[in-house]
């Protein structure tokens, strides 16, 4: 994984996730798995979908795994029960900064601010990565933010799209956006993605 610091202090339960992900990294030799900074994005996007999602298929796709149920690139049952844990503990953390409306993204920073190394860039792309990640197993259901009839829950959703487009574009988004364009959102995002989860985590809660 990428050796960056971290954009605030770590919470506890983030740093034995962070341990965890260093095993998953290790098991695989850098192949599979997600920097923390990715699951923090990858379970927000589970926990605010409009459609559930079960854990035996969000669980496996951060070791890009096929099944829940078996121990994915661990030598053994033991080490891959310890990981599914320490991501359910994770998890529900993100749940609980959710419903206590004070969740804060964990971004990456490029340097170590210590040092005064690296330009000190907040990296919020892989924090969409790992959102996207959690996007893509219901493209659909995330429509339902866009037509649910109030405006900022709708405009928190295309803060999203916008967001995918930036760090995933295709051919017709890379053409639309000028570097002005893409300097401002460089600036605003990392606020933004905090604003919008907020909006759509309390729109998912009006659904159900």
């Amino acid at each position: 994984m990428e050796d960056v610091e971290k954009f605030e202090e770590l919470p506890e339960v983030a740093i034995r996730m962070e341990e965890a992900l260093d095993l998953l990294d290790g098991a695989t030799d850098g192949e599979a798995g997600m920097t923390l900074s990715e699951l923090n994005g990858y379970l927000c996007g589970i926990a605010i979908c409009p459609e559930a999602i079960g854990e035996d298929e969000w669980l496996p796709e951060i070791w890009d795994g096929a099944s829940s149920t078996d121990s994915g690139p661990f030598q053994s049952e033991n080490q891959a029960e310890a990981f599914k844990s320490a991501v359910r503990t994770y998890y529900k953390s993100v749940v609980d900064e959710l419903n206590a409306q004070n969740f804060q993204p964990i971004y990456d920073m490029d340097g170590d601010p210590e040092t005064d190394t690296g330009s000190g860039e907040i990296i919020w792309e892989l924090w969409i990565l790992g959102f996207t990640r959690a996007f893509d197993l219901r493209p659909d259901a995330w429509n339902t933010f866009l037509e649910s009839g109030d405006e900022e829950t709708a405009d928190a959703m295309m803060h999203f799209i916008g967001l995918i487009a930036v760090v995933d574009p295709d051919e017709e988004s890379e053409e639309s956006l000028s570097e002005e364009e893409l300097a401002e959102i460089q600036e605003a995002a990392p606020d933004l993605i905090a604003y919008a989860v907020t909006v759509l985590y309390h729109a998912r809660h009006q659904l159900h």
